[in-house]
């Protein structure tokens, strides 16, 4: 049996074998997939996690140690989500339903009395509208994510391959509509939209088509420019699938992105940011930003600057190691812009 130990959240005091110094976080946020990731906010005693198989082709992911940690149902859902993606090949291969990335008390998920949550939902490939994956997923209080089911759909559990209106809201609708956009322009090395499409879904450039199905249009540019040259029309059905209607050229002068009108704020820069170092140090297979970088912005390692602008410093690792040894710094101003000051080994 092979074993994979991923990062955690550790204290740092005495610790049995190789000592690992890890990044501590007020913020109680996880991530976790099977078969590669990692599992963060614990304070380990000793060890790391285990991946190791179980029966019925399913994958168990077991903390060695005292391990505690702050979990819910949101962290949960996360949780879960990841397992199923990475077991499906990551986000170039698979799309869970909408309902595994919004609201988490709408997700398909049954409390098992323990403090563990069992989540069974569909799955797709980005190109399609069709959901031909079935993923069951228990998550323990611990962290532990079991995929206990993956692969066709049954039609016990489900009555028929079309996702409920009722669990695609407009949060969802945008980040769907963004990454269409993202994809068609060849992927966030070639494309950045507009700082709308990364911040509160209901000041995003949409509108209700009144049937549970949304329109944005918004625009975009080339990371290394100012300039916003491509607009965007994107609907995306109740069903979570996209339908691009437009995608060029803007159209019209009078709707150059207003810098003024439109400022990043602070957890829209931070995630700009971070993307901005998974792009330079290729991509989230190559790459893993710290976990300051993925909850709580007020937490994140940001300098306020006097004309508006956000800078982070932060460090970053392989995903199969526990050792960060990238230090990335990097600055947002409030239109969005993205400048990579530093990007070194440590």
């Amino acid at each position: 049996m092979t074993e994979t130990f991923f990062p955690a959240i550790a204290s740092l005091g005495s610790m049995k074998g190789k000592a690992i110094a890890l990044w501590s976080f007020r913020l109680l946020t996880m991530k976790i997939t099977a078969l590669r990731s990692m599992l963060l906010l614990g304070l380990f005693s000793s060890g790391g996690i285990l991946l190791a198989p179980s029966p019925n082709q399913a994958q168990t992911l077991l903390a060695q140690g005292n391990l505690t940690l702050a979990f819910g149902l949101n962290q949960a859902k996360n949780l879960a989500r990841q397992a199923a993606e990475d077991a499906n090949g990551g986000l170039s291969q698979y799309r869970a339903e909408p309902s595994m990335h919004g609201d988490p008390l709408a997700s398909p998920y049954v409390d098992n009395g323990d403090g563990s949550y069992t989540f069974t939902f569909r799955g797709r490939q980005p190109a399609s509208t069709d959901y031909v994956y079935e993923t069951v997923v228990t998550v323990t209080d611990d962290g532990t994510a079991t995929i206990d089911y993956n692969g066709s759909i049954r039609s016990d559990n489900f009555n028929s391959t079309n996702i409920a209106a009722a669990s695609l809201d407009l949060n969802q609708a945008k980040n769907l509509a963004r990454q269409a956009a993202e994809r068609e322009n060849g992927g966030l090395s070639q494309y950045r939209a507009e700082p709308s499409m990364h911040g509160l879904a209901e000041q995003s450039p949409y509108v209700s088509n009144g049937d549970g199905s949304y329109t944005f249009t918004f625009q975009g540019r080339r990371p290394e420019s100012l300039d916003y040259t491509y607009e965007t029309e994107v609907k995306v059905l109740t069903d979570g699938s996209t339908q691009i209607l437009y995608n060029g050229d803007v159209r019209t002068s009078d709707s150059t992105v207003d810098s003024g009108a439109t400022i990043v704020d602070l957890n829209q820069a931070k995630n700009l940011a971070r993307q901005a170092a998974e792009q330079e140090n290729g991509g989230l297979n190559n790459y893993r930003a710290e976990p300051a970088m993925h909850g709580n912005p007020n937490e994140s390692p940001y300098v306020l600057n006097a004309d508006g602008s956000y800078t982070f410093t932060f460090e970053g690792r392989r995903p199969g190691s526990v050792d960060y040894t990238i230090e990335s710094v990097v600055t947002v101003t409030p239109d969005g812009t993205v400048t990579i000051n530093s990007n070194t080994s440590l």
